[in-house]
């Protein structure tokens, strides 16, 4: 249990150090449509939703095919070196060759790895179970003024809108508010996209990080997970398809520690659970936590532009009146799409 304490405070640790992102945008923007623009405004607050229950089905899942391809080469490697097979991978080498062994190697490790971290464990809850916010970043001149045409469609002829928050006073509105609740994890900052046969730059050190787990674990080393997990996590929360590159995403994540969770056992230190709340999808109920109700302060909104759709005057309209006496401006999208 010590050595579990130890492991957990040094990952927390690694992965808690927030970035600034106010160093590469003044702004960003939160897409949404008109239940989730009334949900923002009548609460002050944002809602991080559950990973599992997003549009994106690969949400943390996409890591594995990139971190497969990077394993393999020293699965490979480590065979080819390894000089006193069992009995079993003798014949298995025999049968399939080194890569096809590597192979399953790389796919077993993976499997421990993500199975540890992120699903229930023997009756209790998942280590770590992240909740997401995300936001758009925007250079183009016109997408700032008028948003993404892709955003704009995912919400059909009823409309959408974005919300331009000001990243520096959110930056902090966020940290002051994880500060009141334990939490195993808790970032704010850009995607990484990337697809499985070319992995990034960005990466490389955590990649690096989890090959050396790989590496101490087949020496057999004492707690080989203690300086992965927190690259480990970081990586799969941050990782996304190329396809999805256009979006160019910042997002908020936090998973806080679960009562019946690993952590919730670990003694005192760990009393200020999160609520997480559950509220209806389009699809079904979404778990989600309430990311700012800890905070008084007014959500750091610059602007609402009301996105294309055939009653974007009216949708304008009410906005203005929902946001009258606020110092928040209202817009109207010129990009010419209506569903």
């Amino acid at each position: 249990m010590f050595a579990f304490r130890k492991t957990f405070r040094s990952w927390r640790k690694i992965v808690s150090d927030t970035e600034h992102v106010w160093d590469k945008h003044e702004t960003l923007f939160h897409y949404t449509n008109q239940a989730g623009l009334l949900g923002i405004l009548n609460s002050n607050d944002l809602w991080a939703s559950s990973y599992k229950f997003l549009n994106d089905r690969e949400e943390v899942v996409f890591f594995k095919k990139v971190l497969r391809n990077s394993l393999l080469p020293f699965f490979e490697r480590n065979l080819r070196n390894k000089r006193d097979l069992d009995v079993m991978q003798s014949a298995l080498l025999r049968l399939h060759g080194y890569s096809n062994l590597a192979s399953q190697q790389a796919d077993e490790f993976i499997d421990v790895l993500y199975k540890t971290t992120f699903q229930p464990q023997g009756g209790r809850k998942e280590l770590v179970h992240p909740f997401f916010v995300s936001f758009c970043s925007h250079s183009d001149s016109y997408e700032k003024k008028n948003g993404l045409l892709s955003q704009w469609r995912g919400y059909g002829s009823d409309g959408g809108f974005a919300i331009e928050f000001d990243v520096k006073e959110l930056s902090r509105q966020i940290q002051e508010s994880v500060a009141t609740y334990e939490r195993a994890v808790s970032f704010f900052c850009d995607v990484f996209y990337c697809d499985t046969d070319n992995s990034l730059p960005s990466l490389n050190e955590n990649i690096e990080c989890i090959v050396d787990t790989a590496e101490a674990l087949i020496r057999g080393r004492e707690n080989p997970f203690e300086k992965s997990y927190g690259p480990f996590v970081t990586a799969a929360t941050r990782t996304k398809h190329i396809g999805f590159r256009e979006e160019q995403e910042f997002r908020v994540v936090i998973a806080p520690i679960l009562q019946g969770g690993p952590f919730s056992e670990l003694g005192e230190g760990y009393s200020k659970f999160k609520k997480i709340y559950v509220r209806e999808g389009k699809d079904g109920l979404i778990p989600y936590i309430k990311l700012l109700e800890e905070i008084p302060d007014p959500l750091p909104i610059r602007r609402v532009i009301v996105g294309p759709c055939r009653q974007q005057q009216q949708n304008y309209d009410a906005v203005s009146f929902a946001l009258e006496g606020a110092k928040i401006e209202v817009t109207l999208s010129e990009t010419p799409y209506v569903g």
